[in-house]
């Protein structure tokens, strides 16, 4: 089975039609790194080179250009090109979508329900926010669902709605039975959320709600687990973060807060317009879970 993205292929046929990094790149609106790491990427898994520099400028190998002309339908040909050129048998043909930590509930769930019967499979991948759009950019990644990621080169970054911030409170905390909570009630209390590093936007999201209210905030340590975007949440401690439903965090109470903070969140793609196939259809269907969310 051969990993490889829609990001990468696009690339590959950019750079093979136009025989330039520089042209490649303002085409697909990216980065001349970004381009040339899907390159190197897609090579890496093909095990093979693709393009090469001579005297003459880039130059397609014999490989590169069988490759090519199998890949001018991409979407219809790349499996039967990987098998007829390679060797490697069929190719996953499904999009790889990365998502942070509170996002899949309310996006990859229903996304997963929507792609059923439709042929259109999801690769997915959990990952600490701030690693999302470097992944895109190297097409790694096709889409990627995140709160408030790091502006990154050329990415286009949308959103798709916001979340009131809210408290999430142990169940035998004081705070547990109230209604609502002002942040400003927070100031003493101890705050468990995501560090810095691993979620920059939603970090300073909610050091920013804290001090607007008056008060610098005290973050517990949080444990983690590998790069999957797992995290512990000790039940000693009051998180704020976005609106979240009961059952992802179980044994504790989503109080909101009085003041209207919110958190975006986002979809990160490489592409400038929709006509990328797959990939506007995974795009197209989390604007709808975002209207519908709106609606309702």
């Amino acid at each position: 089975m051969v990993d490889i993205s829609f990001t990468m292929l696009d690339a590959f046929r950019a750079l093979a039609r136009r025989r330039s990094i520089a042209q490649a790149a303002e085409e697909l609106h990216v980065t001349q790194s970004g381009l040339t790491q899907s390159i190197t990427a897609l090579e890496k898994r093909l095990g093979t080179k693709l393009l090469v520099h001579t005297r003459a400028g880039l130059t397609l190998t014999k490989a590169g250009d069988s490759f090519y002309a199998d890949l001018l339908d991409p979407l219809a040909a790349f499996s039967a090109g990987c098998t007829t050129i390679f060797g490697v048998g069929p190719a996953e043909q499904a999009v790889n979508v990365a998502f942070s930590l509170t996002t899949e509930h309310q996006v990859i769930d229903p996304l997963r329900r929507r792609c059923e019967g439709t042929g259109l499979r999801l690769s997915l991948h959990r990952m600490w926010t701030s690693d999302i759009p470097g992944a895109v950019e190297t097409g790694d990644i096709d889409v990627g669902f995140t709160r408030h990621p790091e502006a990154w080169g050329q990415l286009r970054v949308e959103l798709l709605w916001n979340s009131p911030l809210v408290a999430t409170v142990p169940r035998w905390h004081p705070l547990a039975e109230r209604a609502e909570i002002s942040i400003r009630e927070l100031a003493d209390e101890t705050l468990v959320i995501l560090p810095r590093r691993l979620s920059p936007g939603p970090f300073d999201v909610v050091e920013s709600a804290c001090l607007r209210a008056g008060f610098t905030p005290s973050f517990a340590n949080v444990s983690q687990s590998g790069r999957t975007g797992k995290h512990s949440l000790n039940n000693e401690y009051i998180g704020v973060g976005p609106q979240l439903a009961d059952d992802e965090v179980p044994d504790r109470r989503v109080i909101p807060l009085k003041e209207a903070y919110s958190m975006g969140l986002h979809v990160v793609t490489r592409y400038a317009d929709a006509a990328q196939g797959p990939v506007s259809q995974v795009l197209a269907m989390a604007r709808s879970i975002a209207d519908e969310r709106e609606l309702g």
